[in-house]
């Protein structure tokens, strides 16, 4: 009789975990079915498209000139919120609140590593209210939370 192979839950994807091995098939009562081979599966581990950004770090206001205490940070996501941790997708971002103001960063686009951009050095020059930024990458956008840019 051969042993089941290990089996092992990974959210709602049950996997068997296959060896690289020839084997044959003996029912219980010790008959011998048909030869089969048993192959290593593979899990991709975030193979879904991506769907769209999102900043799981928001941008923090400051004073004009002044890089922001707290810098964004933005994700590339499948349609269920999950990091595509495949992604190494430009991400651009822009000041959306226009008052004649430059956004700045020490790298703007940020290329994504494992799917996430953290941008660093982002100023706004100029003093001003209800300041968002748009996170873009392709066809895919994200607006972050509201700041204030003291004078």
């Amino acid at each position: 009789m051969h042993d089941e192979p290990p089996k092992r839950r990974l959210g709602r994807l049950r996997l068997c975990l296959l060896q690289n091995q020839h084997d044959r098939d003996v029912h219980p009562d010790g008959e011998l079915r048909r030869p089969f081979v048993r192959r290593q599966h593979k899990l991709q581990q975030n193979g879904r498209a991506a769907a769209q950004l999102a900043f799981t770090t928001q941008p923090v206001g400051s004073t004009g000139g002044i890089p922001f205490a707290t810098q964004p940070v933005v994700a590339v996501q499948d349609a269920d919120g999950n990091t595509v941790t495949s992604s190494a997708a430009p991400i651009t971002l822009s000041i959306t609140t226009p008052a004649g103001a430059a956004l700045t960063c020490t790298a703007n686009p940020q290329n994504a590593v494992s799917g996430v951009a953290t941008f660093t050095g982002c100023r706004v020059d100029k003093k001003g209210t209800h300041y968002t930024l748009t996170a873009g990458s392709g066809s895919l956008r994200a607006v972050s939370s509201e700041f204030n840019i003291k004078p």
